[in-house]
């Protein structure tokens, strides 16, 4: 188990910033994620830490889809900002 207050702090906001990204306003985002978590872990223990959210992510976006219920698109204009 990973203890490391940093590896935490820099855990925590990649699995949220990852969902954006498969809501799909995030745009490279999601591959992001696992990059700042290797300056303290492995590569691939920071890989199978984004493994099960990643899972889940896609298993609720399955069964929304066989139940027939709309899938939730985000996107942000450039018409939304003040110039």
């Amino acid at each position: 188990m990973i203890t490391d207050p940093l590896f935490c702090a820099l855990a925590t906001p990649a699995i949220p910033i990852t969902g954006i990204a498969k809501l799909g306003s995030g745009g490279a985002m999601g591959g992001l994620a696992v990059s700042p978590m290797s300056l303290v872990v492995p590569s691939a223990e920071a890989a199978g830490v984004m493994l099960p959210a990643l899972a889940k992510q896609n298993l609720i976006q399955f069964r929304s889809a066989a139940a027939g219920l709309p899938s939730v698109r985000l996107s942000v204009s450039a018409s939304t900002f003040p110039q």
